[in-house]
């Protein structure tokens, strides 16, 4: 199974002296085009599965400093990937798995004890999140776009009805297809589209534009591998910081100790700003703005150069420059 991560061109690699660190794939067997892989023996999941051979790929831009303490590490959301065939064998993984194996990769593949900011996009905030949580010693800083504690029930529901959608396809042979399930994909994409926009977004937008969009969505969805899409999902509806605490959100969140930026939309509709105040409260140092915009989750994506992507870039770079100048004092 296979989990991509990119660089995010929002900052500026240049306007830091650091080695940025972005994670291409997770999976079970040899990634293909990747720039360099880290090799994860007998890695244990939560659920008490263990995978003899778990493959890490990333790559790197920047140069890594003599004391390994410049680094940033980049995590985007769902992005889509061909399967190595594992399908349905592939372990039930959780967002504290991905957090654990990429954590493993950093402190033991590169030798880094602790990062200068972790920056979590969208779902890989609630990666980022649970890093915060677990290794707080570990990471100088974060940075979360979009995120939360918890898969609420909108989002749970959500996730469901494109399993449901994806399970529909005759082609989806209860996981175990032949050919990959291209059609309930492309639906799942479409029945995703309305979640990830606000209705003012809706509304101002031609039809055109509209049906332009679905069918991006479409195209999306019908990239990924159903199995790989589907686990992925279920990750990120299971998730829940507070599950190693008896259920105290409270004492998950005041783990954290790193310095936190927290960014959010108000017109979220899949993941929303409820959750997101709510790690901004349970946070010591936890610095909070809302995006304006009328683009929905889709604002924590926009280029760079948009009304929303100058104020992300605003408050990334006010943000660590701050960082900067308290260690400098």
């Amino acid at each position: 199974m296979r989990i991509r991560f990119a660089l995010s061109d929002r900052i500026s690699t240049g306007a830091f002296a650091a080695l940025w660190v972005f994670l291409s794939v997770f999976c079970a067997a040899a990634p293909a085009a990747a720039s360099e892989t880290f090799n994860l023996p007998d890695f244990a999941f939560e659920d008490g599965s263990v995978l003899p051979d778990l493959r890490i790929a990333y790559d790197t831009k920047g140069t890594l400093s003599p004391a390994r303490d410049n680094a940033i590490l980049l995590m985007p959301g769902a992005t889509g990937d061909p399967a190595d065939g594992m399908g349905q064998d592939f372990p039930r993984y959780t967002i504290r798995d991905m957090m654990e194996a990429q954590q493993a990769l950093v402190s033991r593949g590169l030798g880094i004890a602790r990062l200068r900011a972790l920056v979590g996009l969208s779902m890989g905030s609630f990666v980022a999140l649970e890093w915060g949580i677990h290794h707080p010693d570990s990471v100088a800083s974060l940075i979360l776009l979009a995120p939360s504690p918890k898969a609420d029930a909108g989002f749970r529901l959500t996730i469901d009805l494109i399993s449901t959608v994806i399970a529909l396809d005759p082609e989806w042979q209860g996981g175990r297809y032949a050919h990959n399930p291209v059609e309930g994909l492309r639906h799942a994409g479409m029945l995703m589209y309305p979640w990830v926009v606000s209705s003012a977004y809706l509304e101002r937008s031609s039809a055109r534009d509209l049906a332009k969009d679905l069918d991006d969505s479409a195209k999306t969805f019908g990239s990924w591998d159903a199995n790989a899409l589907v686990l992925r999902f279920a990750a990120y509806r299971a998730h829940d910081v507070a599950a190693p605490f008896e259920g105290d959100m409270r004492v998950a969140l005041a783990r954290v100790a790193a310095p936190t930026l927290v960014l959010a939309n108000a017109s979220d509709r899949l993941v929303g700003v409820d959750g997101a105040r709510r790690v901004r409260d349970g946070i010591r140092q936890a610095t909070y703005a809302e995006i304006p915009s009328d683009l929905g989750h889709r604002a924590v994506r926009a280029l760079p150069g948009t009304p929303e992507g100058n104020f992300i870039d605003r408050q990334i770079r006010g943000f660590l420059a701050t960082l900067m100048n308290r260690a400098g004092n």
